[in-house]
């Protein structure tokens, strides 16, 4: 033990002698262990989590498969019961029902995920409230079933974690409802429902009047032991293939049944690729430190040649003088390895968190077990010390006395230096073009995305969400309070404009608004062979308020109901349906049976303005046609943020107190939990932290590796110094093979990012990328890595001959 100690304290003493090499290899590794902890961290959340029920590998998604590949995950009435008469594969079934509400007690107001289930979803998780009960047969077959299941955190944040909050009520949608039980803390399901955070009873004949539109259940089964996945599925598909038969209509376009076991994986390819990429570029930024800190430790023990040459000539054998450098290493590693893990931690709490709240993550991933992630932190360890230093000590202890002695220490220590720092400039070049060309790619798809619509000021807009109920507000009564709240709200002096919307106007796609549609004279075989375009419902107004131009025809008006079904159509989408832009009274529907609807306006191009072929172009149809039991309210006014808020709230309980306001943003805020721009951001800010770390590292590593060699080769420059050779030439002479190097790098950075273009482009869209994002980060990376040869070369070749002669 005293020896070793002796031999640590010796290891410290030496570090201090290099305190710029010592500090960018802690720096460096600490860099790269931060990333790659993160990136595992994903990892082991995305890829590697199990749903945490009991007998979970027999839990089974059932869900429709329809011809084109498509899973769907609603069941309609009549098929549903079919399968649940006739299956005989799964021991439970489990009904739920997805929907949103608008959640409020007293002055607090929340939209929540709601889960309208049986109660056997208790049974299914193995999860029951630790207050109060669950919901009851009874409930779901009473006529009302006002009652109501509410999570952990509703109780903690709406009612204060009151202990007596059982018997007492919560408006859900403006239904008044009784809290019968909460639900322990970190449940939030069961999965594949997320975020849940009230559970009502299901009854599926008073489905559609409770919540005014469903018309469908979704099913989870619970497989029977002795039936193998082949059998369960071939069983599955011989039911449906008699449901089809029996009810077509319903299963237009069905092939078969889909049976989605809990266990497999829940990503889809899209996001499984993205998060792959993430996770190689954040194992590449740590070979790359592992590189890098290799490679300054070379430098540093190729300064100690000869003292290694002696030590060896003294008898000290190749494993103590291994044994001294990895104990050397050891007094860089521990606190790389606790800063890296502080930063990994700090991370966390300041980006990914935040981010992670906003997506509908199961709880269960989140709180992951930690035992895997302390085999991670061993496995680092291991493997940074492998990598950086053993490899090293090796080459270093194979030093000859008599050839250190025969030859200039610095010169045969240059030549030895030569070969690993060309290879690692070229390897962290490499590495810091892939991952930067990664972050061009995604911040330039935001970029694209927040700025295709010059039509609009986003600092000129709030947003309100407001909700109804079935039971209280019918669809006449919906469209006659959305026009007096939004008559009310333009009263207001302070206020420019007001319109509805059921999705947010941002970007060229629309969140769930995609409907198959028929063109008159037109026929399809099935309904997924029609043509698909983007539908958004919006009010009166809607135009003028976001600053759309009607380019031919008119806006809709409060006449333009039911009985009038007109629709207004964008130029891309007259082209494409009717090869022209003369289509004022042109006719399609967005169904076989459905209404037709009449053109009577057209306006520029908002879904798909760079005619994008993965996009779809689209239509707008007045809200009066279809008023959805949720609704965007978009104000245009330059009034402050508490000020619009108490406006909008005013005229909306003065319309009906019954009507929620489940949030209220500015049109930024609303932007970011809205639309898939939280999912770019979130892979931005992953690409981001990488960038800039790989920045860091390339320019501290080519520093430290150009200023030891350099510093090795001062005898050299002194003499060409002494013989007439000019500074210049001599920096030239220095930075000409590291700079040949750093385009080696380049290229194959270049050849790397088109394999990670291939896997982000083809998930975020093919329009949205521009060949000056690649050559800005090409020319970044060539001036840091420029600058950091540049300076030591230039401070070499500054050295007074005289001296450098006199030092060696």
């Amino acid at each position: 033990m005293k020896r070793l100690l002796g031999t640590l304290l010796f290891s410290l003493r030496l570090s201090l002698k290099s305190p710029m090499n010592t500090i960018l290899c802690i720096a460096v590794l600490a860099c790269g262990i931060a990333l790659a902890t993160t990136t595992y961290k994903l990892y082991d959340m995305v890829f590697a989590s199990t749903v945490p029920y009991e007998n979970s590998e027999n839990m089974v998604m059932i869900q429709r498969r329809a011809k084109n590949g498509n899973l769907d995950n609603t069941w309609p009435m009549l098929s549903l019961r079919m399968f649940l008469e006739r299956q005989d594969i799964f021991e439970d079934i489990i009904l739920y029902v997805p929907e949103g509400a608008s959640l409020k007690h007293g002055e607090q107001g929340a939209l929540a995920n709601v889960m309208y289930t049986k109660p056997n979803f208790t049974k299914l998780a193995q999860v029951y409230p630790f207050m109060g009960r669950s919901i009851t047969e009874e409930d779901c077959n009473s006529a009302n079933g006002s009652v109501a299941v509410i999570a952990y955190d509703i109780w903690r944040d709406m009612y204060g974690s009151d202990p007596d909050v059982v018997g007492k009520t919560i408006l859900s949608d403006g239904i008044v409802r009784t809290i019968v039980g909460v639900m322990p803390e970190h449940f939030d399901g069961p999965f594949p429902m997320t975020r849940v955070q009230i559970w009502l009873p299901l009854n599926l004949d008073t489905i559609k009047d409770d919540t005014g539109w469903v018309t469908f259940s979704s099913m989870i089964g619970i497989a029977k032991k002795d039936i193998s996945r082949k059998k369960a599925e071939s069983r599955a598909a011989e039911i449906m293939a008699d449901i089809i038969k029996t009810y077509p209509q319903e299963n237009d376009g069905i092939a078969t049944v889909g049976l989605r076991y809990y266990n497999d994986k829940f990503t889809d390819d899209n996001s499984a690729k993205i998060l792959s990429a993430v996770f190689i570029c954040g194992f590449l930024v740590l070979f790359m430190s592992c590189g890098i800190v290799s490679g300054l430790l070379t430098a540093r023990y190729s300064t100690r040649s000869q003292e290694i040459a002696v030590r060896s000539a003294l008898g000290a054998s190749r494993l103590q003088i291994v044994g001294q450098m990895i104990v050397e290493f050891l007094a860089i590693s521990i606190p790389s390895v606790i800063l890296g893990f502080l930063l990994s931690h700090w991370f966390d709490v300041a980006v990914m968190q935040s981010f992670l709240d906003r997506f509908q993550i199961p709880d269960f991933m989140l709180h992951r077990d930690s035992t895997r992630m302390t085999v991670f932190v061993v496995a680092i360890l291991c493997f940074v010390s492998l990598v950086s230093t053993v490899m090293p000590a090796l080459r270093a202890s194979k030093t000859d006395l008599s050839s250190v002695l025969h030859e200039s220490t610095r010169t045969g220590s240059s030549l030895r230096v030569t070969k690993m720092s060309n290879f690692l400039i070229t390897w962290q070049v490499a590495t810091a073009c892939v991952v930067m060309a990664g972050g061009a790619i995604v911040g330039y798809f935001i970029y694209d995305y927040r700025n295709f619509n010059n039509l609009i000021n986003p600092d000129d807009y709030f947003v309100a969400r407001i909700a109804f109920n079935a039971k209280d507000h019918s669809y006449k009564a919906r469209v006659n309070l959305t026009d007096e709240i939004v008559r009310r709200i333009r009263q207001n002096p302070g206020v420019v404009n007001a319109c509805l919307s059921n999705e947010f106007f941002y970007g060229n796609q629309a969140a769930g608004g995609e409907r198959h549609i028929w063109l008159d004279g037109d026929d399809y075989a099935t309904e997924f062979d029609a043509p698909i375009a983007v539908n958004r419902i919006v009010s009166p107004g809607y135009m003028e308020t976001m600053n759309i131009p009607i380019l031919q025809g008119r806006d809709f008006t409060s006449s333009d109901d039911s009985s009038h079904p007109v629709v207004i159509v964008t130029q891309g989408f007259a082209m494409e349906r009717f090869g022209t832009l003369d289509v004022l009274g042109r006719r399609f529907r967005m169904g076989r049976n459905d209404v037709w609807l009449t053109i009577v306006g057209l306006v520029p191009e908002v879904y798909n303005p760079k005619n994008d072929p993965t996009s779809h172009n689209g239509f707008f149809r007045p809200f009066a046609l279809e008023p959805w039991d949720d609704i965007f309210i978009f104000v245009r006014g330059r009034l402050p943020f508490e000020q619009m808020h108490r406006l909008v709230t005013d005229a909306v309980e003065r319309t009906d107190t019954k009507i929620c306001i489940s949030r209220f943003f500015t049109y930024n805020d609303a932007r970011a939990f809205n639309g898939p721009e939280t999912f770019m951001s979130f892979i931005l800010a992953l690409f981001v932290t990488f960038s800039i770390c790989t920045l860091l590292m390339t320019a501290g590593g080519l520093y430290g590796i150009i200023s030891f060699s350099t510093n090795m080769r001062r005898t050299e420059m002194g003499i060409r110094l002494a013989l007439g050779a000019k500074p210049m030439g001599l920096v030239l002479l220095m930075t000409r093979k590291g700079l040949l190097f750093v385009a080696i790098g380049l290229a194959l950075g270049a050849f790397g990012s088109f394999f990670l273009r291939s896997a982000l482009i083809g998930t975020f869209g093919t329009s949205s990328e521009a060949p000056w994002t690649y050559a800005a980060c090409a020319l970044v990376l060539l001036s840091i890595a420029g600058i950091s040869i540049f300076l030591p070369a230039f401070s070499a070749a500054r050295c007074d001959p005289a001296r450098a002669l006199k030092d060696e």
